[in-house]
């Protein structure tokens, strides 16, 4: 009887190991799948104000670059039916992009109060020459 165990117990490590590599290649298959699809997904914008501090993108910005204010209204809730100004200005960097966006704004009536200040930079790898940073300001009455 003892012979039987002695004999058995590899097979039965040997079979159980198989079925627990089995789960696992499986398991890293999937996860390996999940990060190809999510790195083929094209992103609009891979760096933006404070991201560095864990921020995530406002959903106001893309509305926000796009002109669609009626969408900015309908993200931010305190801004809906109000009266919106969207100032952006471009830059080879965000420093540059900040002070352009500040000399395009200097002719804002004082009725109007500054909602938030962004900056993002463009994905695109194609134009490397253009202004990828981008800086919005909202202004709302």
């Amino acid at each position: 009887m003892k012979k039987i165990l002695y004999l058995s117990l590899p097979l039965i490590l040997i079979f159980t190991s198989s079925f627990m590599l089995a789960g696992c290649a499986t398991t890293l298959s999937a996860a390996n799948t999940k990060r190809n699809n999510a790195n083929s997904k094209t992103l609009r914008f891979d760096y933006w104000k404070y991201k560095g501090f864990g921020s995530e993108l406002p959903l106001w910005i893309e509305h926000a670059i796009d002109g669609k204010i009626d969408a900015i209204g309908k993200t931010i809730p305190e801004l809906y039916g109000r009266e919106l100004l969207i100032f952006t200005g471009k830059g080879v960097n965000s420093d540059q992009a900040e002070r352009n966006l500040e000399s395009d704004s200097k002719s804002i009536s004082e009725s109007f109060k500054l909602y938030d200040e962004f900056w993002v930079h463009i994905a695109d790898k194609k134009n490397k020459h253009e202004p990828r940073y981008i800086a919005i300001a909202i202004y709302y009455k």
